[in-house]
């Protein structure tokens, strides 16, 4: 499984996972950290943009990206068990 940034600053994510792109915007806000996924099947998006509340005090933009990418999978799990298949 292999996670890349995309655009040109820090915020952006994107991995594959079984045949679905999961992406991730992250951005940091007075109150802490915000961030949102969604899932494409190719050029289509089958989940739209959802808000995570982020747990945890001073986590890294990492640590929040896992978690938010956790969701994703298992939204894709739940929601598209019957969908595109492999990465």
């Amino acid at each position: 499984m292999k996670m890349d940034i995309t655009g040109r600053d820090l915020g952006g994510y994107v991995e594959a996972y079984k045949g679905y792109r999961l992406e991730v915007k992250t951005e940091q806000v007075w109150v802490g950290e915000k961030a949102h996924y969604r899932v494409l099947l190719g050029e289509a998006e089958v989940i739209g943009w959802r808000l995570v509340h982020v747990d945890g005090v001073w986590l890294s933009e990492r640590s929040v990206v896992d978690q938010v990418l956790a969701l994703a999978r298992g939204a894709v799990d739940r929601e598209l068990s019957g969908g595109a298949q492999a990465a």
